[in-house]
């Protein structure tokens, strides 16, 4: 697979242009305020996308839509309560840019801290350091490489807690669809 990566100029978040013609980041979002006919200006608080809008999703390189596999779910810390998908491949962990935007926390790395990734021929999770300055931790242990990870498994980064809450494994993935026991 191509790795094109490009910063958004709208969100400044940066991902990789192979897997999204626009940025994922972006989907559905627009300005506050659009110009009428008659240079009135009109409101756009409360509308998800203007009138006759094609809404761009995330696409892998057939052109469908690029599957979640599963979500991190903030238990500690400034985002408690959010969660972030995760997609097959490298999702980067950042405060100000990545896949997944931890913001509010000065202990995480404004970008590229840690990573999670998801390795679809094994069906297994992964969580590792990038190129962030604080240790990591899974379930309370130091991660110094790729480190094999479960559902309801607790990654700390700084101040955070995210619990990996995982689709896709022993019982569904996107290849396979539901597996029988």
């Amino acid at each position: 697979m191509e790795v094109k990566m490009k910063v958004c100029p709208k969100c400044e978040n940066v991902y990789n242009e192979a897997l999204h013609p626009t940025c994922p980041h972006c989907v559905g979002t627009m300005p506050e305020t659009e110009p009428n006919d008659d240079n009135s200006v009109v409101s756009n608080i409360g509308k998800t996308e203007p009138a006759g809008a094609m809404r761009t999703m995330p696409a892998n390189i057939l052109g469908d839509i690029e599957p979640v596999v599963g979500w991190l779910v903030c238990i500690e810390g400034p985002m408690r309560g959010m969660d972030f998908k995760i997609y097959g491949g490298y999702n980067y962990i950042g405060r100000e840019s990545g896949e997944i935007v931890l913001q509010g926390d000065a202990q995480i790395s404004r970008e590229r801290h840690a990573v999670i990734s998801y390795y679809a021929k094994r069906d297994t999770y992964f969580v590792g350091p990038a190129d962030g300055r604080n240790i990591i931790e899974l379930n309370e242990e130091p991660v110094f490489n790729a480190t094999e990870m479960k559902s309801y498994d607790v990654i700390t980064i700084g101040s955070t807690k995210l619990m990996l809450i995982g689709l896709c494994g022993k019982r569904f993935n996107w290849a396979e669809g539901v597996k029988n026991d």
